[in-house]
C-alpha cells in the first residue's frame, strides 16, 4: 500500500483524543434551504482566505458537502446552489465523502 494512503487511513481511523468540540453548523436547521447553503458557503469563502483554518475549511466543506448531498430534488438543489461554483461543490462533496464515513470528529483528529 502507498504510504501516503497509509497515513491518511491511520489519522482516519485515530481516535484521539475522545473529547473533540464540535463546531456548530453555521446555520439554523429551520432555515430554508437556500440560507443554509448561502450561510455555510460565506463561512467556506471566509475560512479560506487564511492559511491558518485549514480545519475550519474542512468543517465548512464538510457541513456544505452534507447539504449538497442530501434529499433534496435535484431541480431546487440546483437553483438553491446556483451562487457557488463548481469548484467549491466539487471539492464540499469530496470532503463530505471522504469524512463521512468516519464523521466530522475525524477532520478535528487531522494534522493539517
Amino acid at each position: 500500500m502507498d504510504p501516503l494512503v497509509q497515513v491518511v487511513t491511520l489519522e482516519l481511523n485515530n481516535t484521539q483524543p475522545a473529547d473533540i468540540t464540535i463546531d456548530p453548523i453555521p446555520y439554523s436547521p429551520y432555515d430554508p434551504f437556500q440560507e443554509k447553503v448561502e450561510k455555510t458557503c460565506q463561512k467556506l469563502i471566509q475560512s479560506a482566505h487564511y492559511r491558518s483554518h485549514q480545519k475550519k475549511l474542512l468543517i465548512y466543506a464538510y457541513y456544505l458537502g452534507e447539504l449538497l448531498q442530501g434529499v433534496l430534488p435535484p431541480a431546487e438543489r440546483l437553483l438553491a446552489t446556483q451562487s457557488i461554483s463548481d469548484y467549491y461543490k466539487r471539492v464540499s462533496i469530496r470532503v463530505y465523502d471522504l469524512f463521512s464515513m468516519y464523521g466530522i470528529e475525524a477532520i478535528y483528529r487531522t494534522i493539517c
